[in-house]
């Protein structure tokens, strides 16, 4: 059985690095064995604080334990809606970046929980209102990957003479049958193991840090039980298409060309990425 880390800590399931530290020093405080002495339940309290908070000491880990809790979770919905035959009304998960904001707070101002003091909301509600709210309602999908990235190998005569050029790739559209949705009619929506919700992975490489859509869910932070037959619960389709592609010399090796307007479209189909060429020897 995996254990409930945030709620020895007394933090909800959405909690942060900071709630987690902020919380391991009020309770430390509060049940230490030196301020309690002879006290076995205050000492065994103690203990349970000092491991879940090396189990949530970072981020990662809070991804992990968050991720298991979400496994455990989504298993017993779908073994209670097997037994009773019954699907549970969707979405499972909030369908915008500004839903799941929302409910983040709403998990964070839940009585018992660890709260910012209003001199901290004070401080940091006029530095972050303005960039927080444009940021949600500009990219209602943030992490789809729209843009298509063609390799042309060419032989090394081509590139004086220059001409046009036949590339057939695939680009990907929302699916006719389930409107990008992913589920059929009596679907049911579980959140993303691979992700744990987020639509993006974090990748590290040095000082640097940048995010990466999820491909099992492309994005969207949950995953489909009782898919869709056109699409298999991805939400988007295949389909073929030819470009032709002027190239005109001096050409040379490691050259890329931008296509506006011919990559992937969205989900919701009011948006489609680029494809980018890039000129490779031929072997």
């Amino acid at each position: 059985m995996i254990r409930n880390y945030f709620s020895d800590l007394e933090l909800g399931i959405l909690a942060s690095e900071e709630d987690v530290r902020r919380a391991y020093k009020r309770l430390a405080r509060k049940f230490h064995p030196d301020l309690n002495p002879n006290d076995a339940q205050a000492a065994a309290t103690f203990r349970r604080i000092q491991e879940a908070y090396a189990a949530l000491q970072t981020t990662t880990r809070i991804f992990r334990v968050r991720r298991q809790l979400h496994e455990i979770k989504d298993k017993l919905r779908v073994a209670e809606a097997s037994r009773q035959k019954k699907w549970p009304d969707i979405p499972v998960m909030p369908k915008s970046p500004k839903e799941f904001l929302q409910e983040w707070k709403e998990e964070k101002t839940k009585p018992g929980m660890l709260v910012q003091s209003k001199k901290e909301v004070t401080q940091t509600k006029s530095a972050t209102r303005t960039s927080t709210k444009s940021r949600v309602e500009k990219n209602k999908r943030p992490n789809e990957e729209l843009d298509i990235r063609l390799e042309l190998y060419l032989e090394k005569e081509t590139l004086k003479v220059g001409g046009r050029q036949r590339i057939q790739y695939f680009f990907e559209k929302p699916c006719g049958k389930c409107r990008g949705s992913g589920g059929s009619a009596k679907s049911l929506q579980v959140i993303c193991k691979n992700c744990a919700g987020l639509g993006v992975h974090f990748i590290q490489r040095g000082a640097y840090q940048w995010k990466k859509a999820c491909e099992p869910c492309l994005g969207r932070g949950f995953m489909v039980v009782g898919p869709c037959e056109g699409c298999s619960g991805r939400g988007k389709s295949q389909e073929s298409q030819v470009l032709n592609l002027k190239l005109t010399p001096p050409l040379k090796y490691d050259q890329v060309f931008k296509v506006n307007h011919l990559g992937n479209i969205s989900f919701d189909g009011k948006r489609r990425g680029d494809i980018w060429v890039s000129l490779t020897r031929r072997n």
